[in-house]
């Protein structure tokens, strides 16, 4: 996946889907329809290519502040957003600058 759009479309926006009840377990809806899976559970590629969810496609969504979240994988790795290239890939180990996203109420 690749962000790399200086304004929100319906391509740049995903529909939080709870995967877990009464948990912070989430998935995310491309406006493909499609989830969001991070790859082997997490550390390399992310794709919006799935039908359903399964391990891959769940995150646990940890509130930072505000309305900033992080999502993290099954393998403890965090979805993150590569400045200089806009790949969103799940390798980070540590929440950092990169791995901080908005969440914007529709």
């Amino acid at each position: 996946m690749v962000a790399n759009r200086s304004s929100v479309g319906s391509w740049e926006t995903f529909e939080l889907v709870q995967a877990v009840p009464n948990a912070n377990i989430y998935s995310l809806r491309a406006a493909n329809g499609q989830y969001v899976a991070a790859e082997g559970g997490g550390g390399g590629a992310v794709y919006a290519n799935r039908n359903s969810v399964g391990p891959y496609e769940e995150f646990e969504m940890i509130s930072l502040s505000g309305v900033e979240v992080a999502f993290k994988t099954l393998s403890g790795h965090y979805l993150r957003v590569e400045a200089s290239s806009g790949i969103l890939d799940a390798v980070a180990t540590d929440i950092g600058p990169w791995e901080r996203f908005q969440l914007v109420p529709q």
